[in-house]
């Protein structure tokens, strides 16, 4: 497959995931709110995240350096999507430092989008 396409599917991906998102905003939760609200520590989104932050765990716990490492997708405050790992939180694919990370989340959306 060619780079484009699958820069292609990964981009649409993420638009679908933001649509999801925008659109489950009302009665969902940040992090930081169920965080302040002594509640788990999961954060909450869409449905289509779930999907992908599942996939994401799964492909990065066949990785043994990355065995304990757990992403997790939720929704801002304004809606936009919230990816953390450990205590650091990511507006985008593209600023998680990781490469290897970065890289298991691209192929988790394109995966899914298939």
């Amino acid at each position: 497959m060619s780079t484009l396409v699958l820069l292609v599917l990964v981009l649409a991906g993420l638009l679908l995931i933001l649509a999801g998102l925008w659109l489950s905003r009302r009665g969902r939760t940040t992090a930081s709110t169920v965080a302040a609200a002594g509640g788990p520590g999961e954060a909450q989104a869409s449905a289509t995240s779930e999907a992908v932050e599942d996939l994401v765990n799964q492909r990065l716990a066949a990785i043994p350096e990355f065995a304990g490492t757990r992403v997790d997708f939720g929704t801002a405050a304004d809606g936009s999507l919230e990816i953390w790992i450990g205590d650091k939180r990511y507006t985008s694919v593209a600023e998680i430092e990781d490469p290897r990370i970065r890289q298991t989340v691209q192929d988790a959306v394109a995966a899914y989008n298939r």
